[in-house]
């Protein structure tokens, strides 16, 4: 399986799924610094720092980013007509596993880096401590809670239009919104990222600080959202490898 998949990363090289890795921390840099640098007389603490980037990130590009990488990553596919992955010995189901897993390692890495953008921008504009520990963790949770959406997009950008695959992102993105402040955010995956920012960062789905005693502090929701993540991830994933076979059969 580490053969397939790297396989699956080498498919990768010198095309836009590599460069979104660095695009998507990059663009999100580009919104956020400016606010600091135009406006130098603000008191940009880390909290606020924070609470732009990982606020931004889960609401407006985990959604369209995942809903682009998979769409692009179909799109490499069915420009060949899914020959390659027809023609191999191995079963369809087996490359399909091993590209989501592709996916999901390209996915930790702009994660990687959109910590280390986190971190050198509030180096130039935020002041304080540097809340390392809120910036690492929140960091990886949200690329842990997001990996259900790698399969679930992929499945969808490889049964159907493009179109509606970047349609089904945005989609997430209004439901994720919606959904995270409510009771009901465990049943919408583009929610997860969102809610388990709130009392990690201490931030509302609508970017405004968290008040106290506000109910979105519950840190219960953590372990909730991680294994409801780690199950969904594996579910989405054998069920879309499984129907990938069949309909390759």
């Amino acid at each position: 399986m580490l053969r397939l998949v790297h396989g699956e990363l080498r498919k990768t090289k010198r095309t836009w799924l590599r460069r979104l890795v660095v695009l998507g921390p990059l663009s999100m840099l580009l919104l956020t610094l400016p606010i600091k640098l135009l406006m130098p007389y603000l008191e940009f603490s880390w909290e606020l720092h924070l609470y732009q980037w990982y606020n931004w990130w889960p609401v407006l590009f985990i959604p369209i980013g995942t809903a682009l990488l998979a769409t692009l990553a179909a799109a490499m596919e069915r420009k060949n007509r899914f020959l390659p992955m027809r023609l191999s010995p191995l079963a369809p189901g087996k490359i399909w596993i091993a590209k989501v897993a592709a996916l999901s390692l390209l996915s930790l890495a702009t994660f990687l880096i959109l910590i280390l953008f986190v971190l050198f921008s509030g180096l130039l504009v935020a002041q304080g401590d540097i809340p390392w520990k809120k910036i690492i963790i929140g960091g990886l949770v949200m690329w842990w809670v997001s990996l259900p959406l790698i399969p679930l997009q992929l499945g969808i950008a490889s049964g159907t239009h493009p179109a509606l695959s970047l349609g089904a992102g945005f989609g997430g993105l209004l439901a994720g919104v919606l959904a995270a402040p409510k009771q009901y955010w465990v049943l919408i995956p583009w929610s997860w990222p969102i809610r388990l920012m709130s009392p990690i960062i201490g931030v509302h789905p609508n970017g405004l600080p968290l008040e106290v005693g506000d109910p979105l502090w519950d840190p219960s929701v953590i372990d909730i959202g991680l294994a409801l993540s780690l199950a969904s991830y594996l579910t989405f994933t054998l069920v879309s490898g499984l129907w990938f076979n069949r309909k390759e059969d």
